[in-house]
C-alpha cells in the first residue's frame, strides 16, 4: 500500500518563484469545438490558483483524446475555457517540446499563464521517453501532478518527468481524491456497491476489494446482462460480455454462500435498433429480437429502496446508455435518488462523474471522482505508478 505520508502536498512547499510544471487532466469532452462538461476543467482551478497565489509560475500539461496527427484534438478550446473561469489569458505553446516556453517565461504576467499544446502531441509522451523531461528540464524547478484521471498510467509527463525533478508534489484534487478513497477503503460503515456500465471484467477487482464489507450490491447497465444469462435468463441482442458469463455464475454463487444479495433489473427499456429510441418500451423479460438500453421503474425503485439500508454507497458505472436522453432515466434517477439520501455516497470516475455532473447533483455528492480506470486501480492495488514516482 502506497505510503501517503511520504508524498509531499502543496501547503509541504514554498513556491515562490518556483517554475511549475503543473500536470492536469483536462482531457474533457468536446463536438464542434464546444466544450460538454467543464468539471474536469473546474476541477483544476483550486491547484492553478494555490500556486499562482503563492509565487509561482505556472506551464500546465495535459492530454486530451487520441489524436492521430498534430492537427486533431488541440487544447485550444480548453485553454479559452480555463481563462475565462481564471480570469486570466493562456497562452498556448503549439510545439510541447519546443524552447518557447522558456523563453516566453520571463515576460509573462500576473494574468498570464502558459499551457503546453496536447501532450500527446509528442510521439514519446505514451511510450514513457525523455524527449519531454528533456525539453521541461531547460526551465521549470518543480513538478506538481494533479491529474489523477491518468496516475494510472506510465506515460512520459507522469513517470518519466517527476523521476528527474527533485522538487515535487500532488495538487489538491489528488489530495482530496487519496483521502476520500482511503476513507472508504477503511470505512467499517454499513456499505451497499452499485455496479454498472458494459464490462463485468472492469469490476471484478472492486468486487473482490469490498466483498467482505458489503451485504448486498445493485447491478444495472450492461454489466447486468452476464448474469442474467448466467441465470438462464433471455438478454437478446443487449450488449453481452460472453466471456464473463461463467464468472458471473461464480460470483452469484459465491454471494449466495456468503448470505449477501445481489439485486438485478427486473425490468428493461428495450428497443429494435440504438439509433431509434422513439420505439423505446419496457418490458419484464428480454425479447430475443430486441437489445435492452436501460433499467425500467420497477428497477429503479429497487435500487432507491436499497439506499434505506446502508449509511454509504459506492457506485461505479451507469444503468444504461445514459448519453442518449431516452435511454438515461435510470441512471439519472439513482443520481438524483442519492443525492437526497442521508448515505455518504462516492460516485466512481469515468461515465459515473458524467452522470451525476449531468444530473446537477454534484454538491449533494461527499466525493465525485475524476479518475475512471485510476479510480478502479487504486482501490484494487491501493497504490498507481504516477503516485510512487513522487515519493
Amino acid at each position: 500500500m502506497l505510503n501517503l505520508k511520504k508524498i509531499k502536498k502543496l501547503s509541504d512547499l514554498d513556491w515562490k518563484d518556483e517554475k511549475v510544471f503543473l500536470r492536469l487532466d483536462l482531457n474533457v469532452p468536446i463536438k464542434n469545438e464546444k466544450i460538454l462538461d467543464l468539471s474536469r476543467i473546474k476541477a483544476a482551478i483550486p491547484s492553478i490558483e494555490y500556486l499562482n497565489s503563492n509565487g509561482a509560475q505556472i506551464i500546465i500539461g495535459s492530454h486530451l483524446g487520441r489524436p492521430k496527427n498534430n492537427k486533431e484534438y488541440s487544447l485550444a478550446p480548453v485553454a479559452e475555457a480555463l481563462g475565462g473561469l481564471l480570469k486570466k489569458e493562456i497562452i498556448l505553446i503549439e510545439d510541447p517540446v519546443s524552447d518557447t516556453a522558456k523563453f516566453l517565461l520571463p515576460s509573462v504576467k500576473k494574468n498570464q499563464i502558459i499551457m503546453l499544446e496536447n501532450l500527446r502531441y509528442i510521439a514519446g509522451e505514451k511510450n514513457n521517453n525523455s524527449e519531454l523531461s528533456n525539453s521541461l528540464s531547460k526551465y521549470i524547478t518543480s513538478y506538481v501532478n494533479d491529474a489523477f484521471g491518468v496516475c494510472h498510467r506510465v506515460h512520459s509527463s507522469v513517470n518519466d518527468v517527476p523521476k528527474k525533478i527533485k522538487k515535487k508534489a500532488v495538487g489538491l484534487l489528488i489530495q482530496k481524491e487519496l483521502q476520500s478513497l482511503d476513507y472508504i477503503l477503511s470505512s467499517e460503515k454499513k456499505m451497499l456497491l452499485a455496479l454498472g456500465g458494459s464490462k463485468v471484467s472492469d469490476k471484478i477487482a472492486l468486487i473482490e476489494a469490498f466483498v467482505d464489507k458489503i451485504d448486498t450490491v445493485i447491478i444495472g447497465g450492461a454489466m447486468a446482462y452476464p448474469f442474467l444469462k448466467a441465470q438462464g435468463k433471455e438478454v437478446g441482442k443487449s450488449f453481452l460480455e460472453k466471456s464473463c458469463v461463467n464468472t458471473a455464475k461464480k460470483i452469484l454463487e459465491r454471494f449466495k454462500l456468503r448470505n449477501k444479495t445481489i439485486i438485478l433489473p427486473t425490468d428493461h427499456k428495450v428497443v429494435f435498433e440504438l439509433n431509434k429510441p422513439e420505439d423505446i418500451k419496457t418490458v419484464s423479460e428480454i425479447p430475443s429480437s430486441k437489445m435492452a438500453v436501460d433499467i425500467g421503474p420497477l428497477t429503479s425503485a429497487a435500487f432507491k429502496n436499497e439506499l434505506k439500508n446502508v449509511e454509504q454507497v459506492l457506485w461505479n458505472g451507469p444503468f444504461g446508455m445514459f448519453e442518449t436522453k431516452e435511454y438515461s432515466d435510470g441512471t439519472i434517477n439513482f443520481a438524483h435518488d442519492l443525492s437526497k439520501s442521508n448515505v455518504t455516497s462516492f460516485v466512481g470516475g469515468g461515465d459515473s462523474s458524467s452522470a451525476i455532473n449531468k444530473s446537477g447533483v454534484a454538491e449533494h455528492i461527499f466525493h465525485v471522482s475524476t479518475g475512471g480506470a485510476a479510480f478502479l486501480e487504486y482501490i484494487e492495488k491501493k497504490t498507481l505508478p504516477g503516485l510512487e514516482v513522487l515519493i
